[in-house]
């Protein structure tokens, strides 16, 4: 059972919060989608263009989104949890610094690895992993204030 999320002290049926799960993640996912269709018509060498210093490359941008759910929310939420590939948390952090050191900002459009084909298996690795943790029973997660 699942407090109700008015506050009122009542009790939902775990289902009910299953359901919730089921539908945050299904809208992430067409989030995620559309995205992509965004993308459908760029070629690969489009992916990595930087038009200034300012404005990072789409592909950078793809994966820097799927680092980000990995690092503040898949990390925390399972702890046994391990990154693919560690090496993304530097290419892929933008300013957060409390997360680790990053790549140069003028110079993402120099990044030729990962491929865009990695980039979208780094993103279906990060949603799934994402949909993991958000269907783990509440008991089940830890975050790092309840392991400090």
């Amino acid at each position: 059972m699942a407090e109700s999320p008015h506050g009122r002290g009542e009790v939902q049926p775990r289902a009910e919060s299953h359901g919730r799960a089921e539908q945050l993640l299904e809208r992430y996912r067409a989030v995620r989608n559309f995205t992509a269709h965004l993308c459908r018509d760029l070629e690969p060498e489009d992916y990595v263009v930087q038009s200034m210093p300012d404005v990072s490359p789409t592909k950078w941008h793809l994966a820097h989104t799927s680092w980000f759910f990995e690092t503040f929310i898949v990390k925390p939420w399972m702890p046994r949890y391990r990154p693919e590939v560690p090496q993304y948390a530097y290419l892929f952090n933008s300013y957060y610094n409390a997360a680790g050191n990053m790549h140069r900002r003028d110079l993402r459009g120099l990044i030729s690895r990962p491929t865009v084909a990695e980039t979208y298996r780094f993103r279906n690795l990060s949603t799934n992993a994402w949909g993991n943790c958000l269907r783990k029973p509440m008991r089940q997660r830890s975050t790092r204030s309840n392991r400090s």
